[in-house]
């Protein structure tokens, strides 16, 4: 699961498929579509490994809408476990 911020409201992802390479606790490319049927494709390039995660050296996050438009929406940042 996964949530976004969309329309100025929070949006909840189920997962639906994840490849490519283990980058920390995640895999670099994830799939996940909400319940408008948009899909949300998230591809991550690792970079430096911090403590608890890892940072992005880059990635994208191309979302797919229900009409087949996409949109591409450059991304970075860091990946990390959150603490419960």
């Amino acid at each position: 699961m996964a949530r976004i911020a969309q329309d100025q409201k929070t949006v909840q992802l189920a997962l639906l498929s994840e490849s490519g390479t283990v980058m920390g606790a995640f895999m670099t490319h994830q799939s996940f579509a909400d319940k408008a049927n948009r899909k949300y494709l998230v591809e991550l390039e690792p970079g430096e490994e911090i403590d608890g995660g890892i940072r992005t050296r880059q990635g994208r996050l191309r979302v797919t809408g229900a009409d087949g438009w996409e949109e591409m929406i450059p991304v970075s940042g860091l990946a990390a476990c959150q603490p419960s």
